[in-house]
């Protein structure tokens, strides 16, 4: 096996470790908001993980291109998750709601920039 397919199968295990972990956590504290969001926040590092090991693998530039446009959706929202997954597990959900809706915009125009430029 090649070390870009060992690279890849790698990646795509921690993908499947973090999106059952957070499945774990969401199942455990279903009505929690920091459940939630930790499932979130695995799912965006499984989206990104994918997207590297797709990219590891590519066959063509445009291939990779295209995977490494799409991989920064998940990293253009992690300051968005991260800070309201920290603000949630403090419980200071309330007092923080204008910096939580913040992070989320700055996240939401850094993913967007990423993408179209």
């Amino acid at each position: 096996m090649a070390f870009p397919q060992v690279h890849a199968t790698l990646l795509i295990l921690s993908a499947v470790g973090a999106v059952a972990g957070g499945a774990i956590i969401l199942a455990r504290h279903a009505r929690t908001m920091g459940a939630r969001l930790h499932f979130v926040y695995a799912s965006a590092l499984a989206w990104w993980w994918m997207c590297m090991a797709i990219i590891a693998t590519a066959e063509s530039g445009a291939e990779v291109e295209f995977w490494s446009r799409l991989v920064h959706v998940s990293v253009g929202l992690l300051p968005g998750i991260t800070y309201h997954l920290n603000v949630a597990l403090a419980g200071l959900q309330d007092c923080f709601r204008t910096r939580i809706r913040v992070h989320w915009g700055v996240s939401i125009v850094i993913t967007l920039f990423a993408l179209f430029w």
